[in-house]
C-alpha cells in the first residue's frame, strides 16, 4: 500500500513495488531510472516517470473500505476502452492494472502534461483548440452506445449540486460552518431553489457522463503532429446521467478561472471594470464557443434541441459554481469573497439564463449550432 507520508525514497521503492506486482516493471530492475510525485486528492496517486517521458500513474484511496470507487474507475474504463479503442486512445489513461484485493489501480500516465488551471495560467491564454477538444471529448463519452444497467459496477449518478439546498441529516457532521452558511444562503435564494429544484426533476441517466468535469481532471500540453494532446483523468464517480450537467460544469470551469482570478473578492468586484480580473472573461469567450460548437457538431443536435440543452446546461453551469463554493468551503470557519462571489454569479444566471448565454458565455443565437 501507499505509505502514508512518503519519504521521496520510499515512495520511489513502493512505486517499484506495485508496479513489479502488477508485472509492469521487472523486479531486477528496481527503481532504477524511475521518479516519483506524489498527489493527495480525492484518492493518493503516484506519479511515475520513467527516464525519457512515459510512466505510470498509481493509485489508491486513502481510506479503509475495499473495494471503494476505484473499482468503479477501473470499471468504467474497461469498458470505455472496450467500446471504443480509437476514441478512447484519443481521450482517457489506459488502465494497465487493477487489483481488487488490494484496491490499486495503475494506469498510463499522460507525459509532459498540467491540468487545464496550471496550463493556462503557464501559457497565458486559453487557447481555443482545448475548448475545441473538450467539446470532442464530451460528444464522443454522451454519444458513447450503453452497458447493460445489470452491470453493477456502473452507476446512476446524480451530482451534490442539485440537491444542495436539501442537506439530509447524514450530511451535517461533516459540515464546516462556512458550509452550513453557504447552504442558508442557497436555501434563501427562490431562484436558485427552484433551478436546482427544476434540475433534479429533469435529470436523467440516458448517457455515459464524467460526473466531475473540473480542470484539475482534465490535461492538456503542447500539440504534437500525431499524438493527442488533452486528456481527461479521475474517473472514480462517472456513470449513468445527465450529459448536460458534463457539459455545464466544463462552462463553469471556464467561469470559476475568471471568477477567482479577481484580486480583491469584494461584493461589487463583477460589477467594476472587467478588467481587475487577472484573466478578463473576454479572453475566455472564444475558447467556451469553440466548445460549444464543438459539441454540438460531435453529438449531431439539430436547431430544435440545440437551445434547450444549451438552457440546461447553463442552469446547470450555475449549479456547479454552487458545488464549487461548497467544496472550496469544506474546512472553513466562514466564506471567503470568491466564494460569495461564485454564489452570486449562480444566482444571476438562474435569473437570467438567456443573458448568461450571451454575456458570460459569449453565445449568440448564431453560436448555437455547429458551424
Amino acid at each position: 500500500m501507499l505509505p502514508p507520508d512518503p519519504h521521496p525514497l520510499a515512495a520511489l521503492l513502493t512505486a517499484s513495488d506495485e508496479l513489479a506486482q502488477a508485472g509492469l516493471l521487472s523486479r531486477d530492475s528496481g527503481p532504477a531510472g524511475l521518479s516519483v510525485t506524489l498527489v493527495e486528492r480525492r484518492n493518493r496517486t503516484l506519479l511515475v516517470t520513467r527516464d525519457g517521458g512515459s510512466g505510470f500513474a498509481i493509485k489508491r484511496a486513502p481510506g479503509s473500505q475495499v473495494p471503494s470507487f476505484l473499482r468503479d474507475e477501473a470499471a468504467i474504463l474497461k469498458y470505455l476502452w472496450f467500446a471504443d479503442p480509437a476514441g478512447a486512445t484519443r481521450w482517457l489513461p489506459r488502465l494497465l492494472a487493477y487489483d481488487e484485493d488490494r484496491d490499486v489501480m495503475i494506469t498510463g500516465l499522460f507525459p509532459q502534461a498540467s491540468d487545464l488551471g496550471s496550463y493556462h495560467e503557464r501559457v497565458g491564454r486559453f487557447p481555443s483548440w482545448i475548448g475545441r477538444a473538450i467539446g470532442e471529448a464530451l460528444s464522443w463519452l454522451h454519444g458513447l452506445s450503453l452497458p447493460q444497467r445489470t452491470d453493477s459496477a456502473v452507476r446512476v449518478v446524480a451530482p451534490l449540486a442539485i440537491r444542495l439546498h436539501e442537506p439530509t441529516l447524514e450530511d451535517y457532521p461533516d459540515m464546516s460552518p462556512a458550509n452550513a452558511r453557504l447552504i442558508a444562503i442557497v436555501q434563501s435564494r427562490p431562484g436558485l431553489i427552484q433551478a436546482l429544484d427544476e434540475l433534479g426533476r429533469g435529470w436523467h441517466g440516458n448517457a455515459l457522463v464524467h460526473d466531475d468535469i473540473r480542470f484539475d481532471n482534465v490535461l492538456a500540453r503542447a500539440r504534437t503532429r500525431g499524438a493527442s494532446s488533452l486528456c481527461i483523468v479521475d474517473w472514480e464517480v462517472a456513470g449513468f446521467g445527465d450529459p448536460a450537467w458534463d457539459v455545464g460544469a466544463a462552462f463553469a470551469g471556464y467561469l470559476e478561472t475568471w471568477i477567482l482570478s479577481f484580486p480583491i473578492a469584494r461584493p461589487d468586484a463583477l460589477h467594476r471594470p472587467e478588467g481587475e480580473a487577472r484573466h478578463p472573461l473576454e479572453a475566455i469567450k472564444p475558447a467556451i464557443r469553440t466548445m460549444w460548437r464543438s459539441y454540438v457538431a460531435g453529438s449531431g443536435l439539430d436547431e430544435g434541441a440545440a437551445g434547450g440543452f444549451l438552457r440546461r446546461s447553463v442552469l446547470f453551469c450555475a449549479a456547479r459554481l454552487l458545488q464549487a463554493a461548497y467544496e472550496r468551503s469544506e474546512g472553513q470557519s466562514e466564506l471567503l469573497g470568491h466564494d460569495t462571489l461564485l454564489v452570486q454569479v449562480a444566482d444571476n444566471i438562474v435569473a437570467r439564463p438567456e443573458d448568461a448565454v450571451s454575456q458570460l458565455l459569449g453565445l449568440l443565437p448564431e453560436h448555437w449550432l455547429a458551424a
